[in-house]
């Protein structure tokens, strides 16, 4: 698929978005939460499951991913929001590896129609500790659609548009469309440009929610190898409790190709969402 087919297909899915946004105030909470009454802080672990052979063979059950969010509310005004990440390994043979991610700055409105817009800068820095790099690794595979975070040496600017519409009392449907521009912070790299998008879909189901997504991430501006060789496609299923006590999600998340074949297997995440 050539970059202008690319171009107008993003298009038509952001055509897509405006036209099923739900106006106010049918609207179901998804991603960080936008506007509210104070901060709120949210907490992610990721344990990633790695093939076996292959690039992380060996990957001990201590292996897995952290993340923190701040988002802080401000009447009239756009939410703000700072994140940061940290990538545990281990692997049998070899000595511990870590690595914090970039920190993330961004902000997030939902205009008057339904959308929620989202846009964030990544800082070109990140630190490794321990004698091996291969956490690195870990964290951008095991949540290859923001490999950005945890890219060392390169700045990298994001932006996204959500819409969802309800269908039924309480259940939605909805869409997702943003980019990723990776630039690298020295001479000879190429800057890249990945178009991000998903399709999803949240239920009651009993005291808990039920939300199903297939998303992606394609590489848009490399030439030759056609457009599925530079796409990645994967299936998850998430459980939430937003009325108890940490409102917690626990998901699974499994590639849906063979994209990741020899790399990475399949990953379950839990959220705790605190304040707000």
């Amino acid at each position: 698929m050539t970059i202008p087919r690319v171009a107008s297909t993003l298009a038509a899915l952001a055509a897509l978005a405006a036209l099923v946004a739900a106006p106010e105030p049918a609207r179901a909470q998804v991603g960080l939460p936008v506007g509210g009454d104070a901060p709120s802080l949210h907490i992610e672990v990721i344990k990633p499951f790695f093939d076996d052979p292959g690039l992380f063979a060996g990957s001990r059950i201590a292996t897995s991913i952290w993340d923190a969010s701040v988002v802080v509310p401000f009447e009239g005004a756009p939410t703000l929001f700072a994140r940061l990440g940290f990538s545990f390994g281990t692997i049998e043979g070899a000595s511990a590896s870590a690595t914090v991610s970039k920190p993330r700055l961004g902000a997030m409105i939902t205009p008057r129609g339904g959308l929620d817009l989202e846009a964030h800068v990544d800082l070109p820095f990140t630190i490794e500790m321990g004698s091996s790099d291969y956490a690195t690794g870990m964290g951008i595979f095991a949540n290859y659609e923001e490999l950005e975070r945890f890219q060392s040496d390169s700045w990298s600017f994001g932006t996204s548009a959500t819409a969802q519409s309800e269908l039924d009392p309480g259940a939605f449907i909805g869409i997702r469309l943003g980019g990723t521009l990776l630039v690298p912070t020295g001479g000879g790299a190429d800057t890249d440009l990945y178009a991000v998008y998903s399709a999803f879909g949240h239920v009651p189901a009993g005291s808990s929610r039920l939300r199903i997504e297939v998303s992606g991430i394609a590489l848009v501006t490399e030439a030759g190898p056609t457009f599925s060789e530079r796409s990645f496609l994967f299936a998850s299923v998430m459980l939430s409790r937003p009325d108890v006590r940490f409102a917690p999600d626990l998901y699974i998340r499994v590639p849906v190709d063979e994209s990741l074949g020899g790399i990475f297997n399949f990953a379950m995440g839990l959220r705790a969402h605190m304040g707000g």
